[in-house]
């Protein structure tokens, strides 16, 4: 990370920071995935806990998607975070999965985005671009 901030973590798990740390393995203080800020700021968006937490899941998939998938030093130990993508993105899912649409908010990608004061025309620019195609136009 390029910059420094905030590192805590309960491993009691009393706030949604530190369950959403836990679910994410970004339990080490000396190398944190995310700071403090960053996963306040996806509470605050979001508004829904489980909902960050997928969020949070995906991003981290994609940044470790990457890189290396093992690191080995010639005749010494080797390191494999083969699963550690597909652990994030199973993770993701399951959490998609569990929040469902109809919990409140915009379905989209397979499960509700929740925010306050969120209404159904606040869905992405992408979305609201393909609502609005003229007519004959693919």
């Amino acid at each position: 990370m390029d910059h420094t901030g905030a590192f805590t973590y309960d491993s009691s798990l009393p706030t949604a920071r530190d369950r959403m740390r836990s679910t994410v393995g970004d339990t080490d203080a000396t190398q944190p995935l995310r700071y403090d800020e960053t996963y306040d700021e996806l509470l605050s968006y979001y508004g829904d806990e489980s909902v960050a937490t997928a969020k949070l899941a995906r991003s981290l998939a994609s940044q470790f998607a990457r890189q290396p998938v093992s690191v080995s030093i010639p005749g010494g130990p080797s390191v494999s975070y083969s699963d550690r993508v597909k652990t994030l993105l199973d993770t993701a899912k399951q959490i998609e999965t569990a929040v469902g649409p109809g919990a409140g908010g915009t379905s989209y990608l397979g499960f509700t985005v929740s925010r306050p004061g969120m209404n159904a025309e606040d869905t992405s620019e992408y979305r609201r671009g393909y609502d609005n195609v003229p007519e004959g136009v693919t």
